[in-house]
């Protein structure tokens, strides 16, 4: 394995790829490659190759310090832009070490920030360099959000794309007493998306609910389940609103009667949705082990855009509990009429 690895997101896609065996840069979506030539991946390279030989240099330095020399460790970055819609913009530039949070940039005050004690000798060390300080901030305000822009515009049929989501709503019983249903809400884009149960109109506030999870067709799912007793009466529904979407829409649930469960159509206030373009560059996954080339896989950072959210319990899939699910409520493609439709199963 390379010793040192990059990969740089935009939104919800890796477009470019880079490690110190190729020593070459690969571009990971078609339109990327087809939109710039040889030069702009050879320019590209040597830019990376410098991150790494900046965090190499450094980490050995400081390892070596605490450690001594026969240590194995290990190295990760973050690196990266925001541009919302307002057009303010942020960027951020931060290092772990061992799987621990190490220190941060301060781009405003030109400083580095050590996150935990141990690495205030390793901060201090690059707040000595004020002139790759100053390369840091204007990375972030400049440079980063320009190429943002200009990758944004290779890739806008795949990123500005909108598609509607499907909602399915099952129940189960969890005891003689307690009735669990869940709503789930998949195959939509892009990621951003609030689902709400509604118990007579209003917000329910106990509800468990899963994280905003990736389909392999790069769409997402999510998943929020409420309790009810044996004896609630109350009128149920999932509201979704979503940038595919007009208008926000509730997507009702009634108990199974000898007529079967129906589901009707809603209508909900506006959805209003912002999207967040964000370009990440993972700077570092790089790792150091004394006298061997081989290394470890590079462990996976995750998007934190994700707001927590309580586990949930027992989880099935659909496919699993087709008896308790009802038949996809299939929002219509054409945004000016979204439509939901059901039958039972």
């Amino acid at each position: 394995m390379p010793e040192y690895s990059l990969v740089a997101m935009l939104d919800d896609y890796e477009i470019v790829y880079f490690d110190s065996t190729l020593q070459r840069t690969v571009p990971r979506q078609q339109w990327m490659a087809d939109s710039f030539d040889n030069h702009h991946w050879d320019a590209i390279a040597i830019t990376m190759a410098g991150f790494h030989g900046l965090v190499r240099g450094n980490a050995e330095i400081f390892y070596r310090q605490q450690h001594g020399a026969s240590s194995v460790f290990f190295v990760q970055g973050m690196c990266g832009c925001e541009l919302n819609s307002d057009n303010s913009t942020e960027g951020f530039i931060k290092f772990g070490y061992d799987g621990e949070d190490a220190y941060v940039f301060d781009k405003d005050r030109l400083s580095w920030i050590a996150v935990n004690p141990e690495f205030q000798t390793l901060a201090d060390r690059w707040n000595a360099n004020t002139f790759m300080n100053k390369y840091f901030k204007t990375l972030l305000e400049k440079d980063c959000v320009k190429w943002l822009l200009i990758y944004l515009r290779a890739g806008r049929e795949a990123l500005q794309r909108k598609v509607a989501p499907e909602v399915f709503i099952g129940k189960r019983s969890d005891g003689d007493r307690v009735l669990r249903v869940s709503c789930l809400v998949s195959g939509f884009y892009p990621w951003a998306i609030e689902v709400t149960w509604l118990g007579n109109g209003e917000e329910i506030a106990d509800i468990e609910s899963s994280d905003v999870l990736p389909n392999q067709d790069m769409t997402y799912r999510v998943l929020k389940t409420i309790e009810l007793s044996g004896d609630d009466r109350k009128s149920y529904s999932c509201h979704i609103e979503h940038a595919s979407l007009l208008r926000g829409i509730n997507v009702p649930w009634e108990r199974a009667t000898e007529g079967g469960t129906n589901v009707g159509i809603g209508t909900g206030a506006a959805a209003v949705s912002l999207t967040l373009l964000g370009i990440i560059v993972g700077i570092g996954f790089w790792s150091k082990r004394q006298n061997r080339r081989d290394q470890q896989s590079p462990s996976e950072t995750s998007r934190a855009h994700q707001r927590p959210a309580k586990p949930i319990r027992d989880q099935q899939n659909p496919s699993e509990t087709s008896r308790n699910w009802q038949s996809p409520a299939v929002m219509s493609r054409d945004r000016q009429s979204p439509a939901v439709t059901g039958r039972d199963q």
